[in-house]
């Protein structure tokens, strides 16, 4: 018993170090697209926005237009690209987020939905992808 003890609480231990390894990764990818965005005229409002269960990694403005943007981070060795990995759920999710997040500022304006895709491998700088109008609510 004791030994099942002692298992149970290394997988615990590790799973949180792994939890706190993809957080860390997740910010830092958050940061590389904001300052993409910002190199590209983009005016950032809002950081992790939450709605409920729903949040919005990166809510800005863009030549009139409001985005709410969705930012993924995968390794290189990965099989899938990362832009490719937000779910029909996930973009549910955002666009309900979205929705509340206009009606909360009385906005009635344009908006869009993108993803900025990165690719990192640990020795080479990251490759940003951005992908503007990526989805659109009601179409998936």
């Amino acid at each position: 018993m004791f030994f099942q003890d002692k298992v149970t609480i290394c997988h615990f231990i590790l799973k949180i170090i792994y939890m706190a390894s993809t957080f860390q990764k997740g910010k830092w990818g958050e940061t590389l697209a904001l300052n993409w965005l910002a190199q590209h005229d983009f005016k950032i409002i809002d950081r992790n926005w939450f709605y409920g269960h729903a949040e919005i990694d990166i809510i800005a403005w863009h030549t009139h237009v409001l985005v709410f943007i969705e930012v993924r981070l995968l390794h290189r060795n990965n099989a899938h690209l990362p832009e490719n990995t937000v779910s029909g759920l996930k973009r549910k999710k955002i666009a309900s987020a979205a929705a509340a997040f206009t009606e909360s500022k009385h906005y009635q304006g344009d908006i869009r939905f993108d993803i900025i895709g990165i690719v990192y491998d640990g020795q080479h700088t990251p490759e940003i992808r951005h992908f503007p109008d990526a989805f659109f609510p009601g179409l998936f």
